[in-house]
């Protein structure tokens, strides 16, 4: 077996990976979109920490999860939040729910991390001899 085989197994391997953990990913925001504090929502969801239109935008049905994330990211890292002001917001939320948004963002790094490998790693594996 040589590097080429080994390499695009691996790859392989790592896109059934992807395709398991996306759905869980997925599942995962659902879950923590509907169990976000109201508090958070009502302090830091208005000007002057977002523009009307991103207000309008990120309430209705398919981009309410994106907002979500965004929050999520501010409340596992408050230092990501800093150039829209929003710096306190993991202090609004339980402990659970900050521990869950580290793990959630964590694991959408790793996604990332593991979907561009899979992108850039398998084309080399495939498209060479």
């Amino acid at each position: 077996m040589n590097i080429q085989q080994i390499f695009g197994e691996y790859i392989f391997s790592l896109m059934i990976a992807i395709f398991i953990f996306l759905p869980i990913v997925f599942a995962a925001i659902l879950v923590m979109h509907f169990l976000m504090p109201r508090e958070v929502l009502k302090r830091y969801f208005k000007p002057p920490y977002f523009r009307e239109f991103e207000c309008l935008f990120f309430s209705g049905v398919p981009y309410a999860p994106i907002r979500t994330v965004m929050f999520m990211r501010t409340i596992a890292n408050p230092q990501s939040g800093l150039k829209r002001g929003i710096t306190r917001a993991d202090r609004l939320v339980p402990t659970w729910y900050r521990i869950c948004s580290k793990i959630v963002i964590i694991a959408i790094y790793v996604g990332a991390a593991a979907s561009l490998f899979f992108l850039i790693g398998g084309g080399v594996v495939f498209f060479s001899d």
